[in-house]
């Protein structure tokens, strides 16, 4: 499949989605359908309807904001507490406009039946859209991006995992993030003899209640520590770091941009050398996102909070014109220059 080939496939994505709309609008119906119901079997009651009609245009609501908010990934407390004060406060709303303004509650049905309808409407897009761009994306990256990182050597799967162990054994986020195996944009290979992995990952703290989106990255070294050490940039944090002492390097740019944490002060003082700080400050300028570095083991533990989802192309923005590729490509660039740039290959650890 060529370039012309995944442009027709863009088009004919988005007409899918177009033909679709139809269907979705049609579907919204079933709200006032509903409240039609429930006035017809209610004699046309306002009192005795408004509680069945407030919970059914609340729902759309209450989907609508937590789709919005990603609230079904926020502590569990909040979500529950969230789905059960708004029905409550619309349900007071409704009985109380039902009994001291009938023909007023008429007009405002109206209204929220409308709304709601625009809602659900959204929403159906929203997940249709999503659903479809998925096949572009993948057609999209197997003729664009395998080809690219293949002339390097290196593996690429697009629907690759990161292990949960790597995650865990980097000590880089908090406990109580879900640990599952995600990720996408899976890259594999060796740079200057040293084996390296970075995927792009999506993770949930359960308990601060946000995604975090970013570049994950381990590579292998010749030698063991047995100590931990932290390299954390100042526009991010890290509870784990935090249980280690702060150490000032002697490098006053170093230290306005990281914070350094370790148990063992001669061995951070042995890896952060000035050449290897210099890197990393190059790094940090050249990518531009807050970085958690982690020393543990035999292995360097790199995390980029980049806030997105990364290398994946807009299914709205044309492959001719806008040649999201070339974009794709150059991010990509930046994250596998990672091993060059830190001089990894360098024999840092002591026996």
């Amino acid at each position: 499949m060529d370039i012309y080939e995944l442009e027709n496939l863009r088009k004919n994505t988005l007409k899918e989605i177009d033909n679709l709309k139809p269907f979705v609008i049609l579907g919204t119906f079933v709200i006032p359908s509903l409240v039609l119901i429930i006035f017809h079997y209610s004699g046309y009651d306002v009192k005795s309807a408004s509680i069945p009609i407030a919970f059914i245009l609340c729902l759309p609501m209450i989907f609508y904001i937590a789709d919005i908010f990603e609230l079904d990934k926020t502590p569990q407390i909040k979500y529950m507490l969230f789905a059960r004060i708004t029905p409550m406060i619309f349900f007071t709303i409704a009985t109380n406009l039902a009994e001291k303004y009938p023909k007023f509650f008429y007009i405002v049905v109206i209204i929220f039946t409308i709304f709601s309808m625009n809602l659900i409407y959204k929403m159906c897009m929203k997940s249709i859209k999503k659903s479809k761009q998925k096949k572009y994306q993948k057609e999209f990256k197997i003729q664009s991006l395998k080809p690219y990182l293949a002339e390097f050597g290196y593996d690429y799967n697009e629907n690759g995992l990161i292990e949960n162990m790597y995650l865990r054994h980097s000590k880089i986020f908090r406990e109580s993030i879900n640990y599952i195996e995600s990720g996408n944009d899976k890259i594999c290979g060796k740079v200057d003899g040293i084996k390296f992995t970075f995927v792009d990952i999506a993770l949930v703290d359960t308990i601060k209640g946000y995604d975090i989106y970013g570049v994950f990255f381990h590579a292998s070294f010749n030698k063991k520590a047995n100590s931990n050490l932290f390299v954390i940039s100042n526009d991010t944090t890290n509870d784990n770091a935090k249980q280690f002492k702060k150490i000032t390097m002697d490098n006053s740019e170093f230290n306005a941009k990281f914070s350094v944490y370790s148990n063992d002060l001669q061995n951070a003082m042995y890896i952060l050398s000035p050449a290897f700080m210099k890197r990393l400050l190059d790094l940090k300028r050249r990518l531009n996102f807050p970085i958690s570095v982690s020393f543990a083991g035999d292995k360097i533990y790199i995390f980029l909070d980049t806030g997105k989802d990364n290398f994946e192309p807009d299914i709205d923005k044309s492959v001719l014109r806008a040649n999201p590729a070339f974009t794709i490509k150059r991010e990509l660039s930046h994250f596998l220059s990672i091993v060059k740039t830190l001089n990894l290959n360098t024999r840092i650890w002591k026996a």
